[in-house]
């Protein structure tokens, strides 16, 4: 991973970071078993997508095929299946939208009408990059 946008280092203290945080707010969430299985797999689709120079285009995507190919069976709750999925696919939407100062609130609107979870994208942002983003919807 790039230092810039992830000061702590590897994919591994990355999540590992974002899994404590996510911890600490997972009460104020929907559902905080999905939650926190959203939170361990957010980042599954990097090492298939990391370029030489740290970058992981698509990551997300390639996030939700590895979910779907390799942990989807430990699920038998659909809907569980359908939350971590939809946390994995977009869990960069909000950062990005922050970050580009986005006025389309899609991505928010994602989380709230399917779950009312903006911690766990708050948690991502937060070990995410050194801009100290705090979101206005901040739960976490």
């Amino acid at each position: 991973q790039r230092l810039d946008f992830h000061p702590e280092g590897n994919v591994m203290n990355h999540t590992l970071l974002v899994v404590d945080l996510a911890a600490l707010c997972k009460d104020k969430t929907s559902w905080p078993l999905a939650f926190m299985w959203s939170a361990l797999l957010h980042d599954i689709g990097k090492p298939l997508v990391t370029t030489p120079e740290g970058k992981a285009p698509g990551h997300n995507e390639s996030g939700v095929k590895v979910f779907n190919q390799y942990f989807s069976h430990f699920f038998t709750n659909k809907k569980m299946k359908k939350y971590i999925r939809t946390m994995i696919y977009y869990h960069m939407h909000l950062m990005n939208m922050v970050r580009n100062q986005s006025k389309d609130y899609s991505a928010v609107f994602v989380y709230v009408i399917s779950f009312g979870d903006l911690s766990f994208c708050n948690a991502d942002i937060r070990f995410s990059n050194n801009m100290n983003i705090r979101l206005p919807l901040d739960v976490g």
